[in-house]
């Protein structure tokens, strides 16, 4: 890569007033200046915002647009807050997506975040069906390795307020969150369904 093509798009993005773009360029050419080269990284990155600011990019750019539907951004949604809640990985990215309904985030950066081995399993674990209606009875589970918020509540009979509060933080096999109160208390508890188990009926004594 050429000083040249760095400082032409540069110029280019001075145009656009793309302030996000034009600082990491400027933090390219500081780098280029005094080492000389770029790394393999860096000049991936610029490849890609080069590719970005050309007519074909533009076009590809306005497709990718056109074909993020209202599945994938809530897709987005769901993994953008598994990972705020397991920093560091995709925390800037996750943070746009959450305070700004309007953005949307690149074709790579997309399939980055949402279609990587752990959030293909979020994905699936918060579309699939509830093994608990809400309603039902149900009761927390006593086994030895529990969350610490749920200790007080282990063995102990509850209802089930909301079965999928849509936060899932983990790509554990019945992470799903559920919302629950406990028999004879006011507070509610947030509460995965792999620690919630159905109440078994207790035999009558003869």
């Amino acid at each position: 890569m050429t000083k040249d093509r760095l400082d032409k798009l540069i110029e280019e993005k001075k145009k656009d007033a793309d302030e996000g773009a034009l600082e990491f360029l400027q933090s390219l050419r500081t780098s280029l200046e005094k080492w000389g080269e770029l790394t393999a990284k860096q000049t991936a990155a610029f490849e890609r915002i080069e590719y970005l600011s050309s007519a074909e990019g533009k076009d590809y750019a306005a497709a990718w647009q056109r074909e993020f539907t209202d599945a994938l951004a809530d897709n987005a949604k769901i993994c953008a807050r598994y990972y705020l809640a397991n920093p560091p990985y995709f925390n800037d990215l996750a943070s746009k997506i959450l305070s700004n309904d309007g953005f949307v985030p690149t074709e790579n950066q997309y399939r980055a975040m949402c279609e990587n081995k752990y959030t293909t399993k979020v994905i699936k674990e918060y579309h699939r069906p509830p093994e608990f209606l809400n309603g039902d009875i149900v009761q927390v589970r006593d086994n030895r390795s529990m969350p610490y918020h749920l200790y007080s509540i282990k063995g102990k009979p509850c209802v089930v307020i909301n079965n999928n509060s849509g936060h899932i933080t983990t790509h554990a096999k019945g992470a799903k969150i559920y919302k629950i109160l406990p028999f004879g208390q006011p507070k509610l508890f947030e509460c995965q369904e792999r620690y919630l188990k159905s109440l078994k009926p207790q035999k009558k004594s003869a």
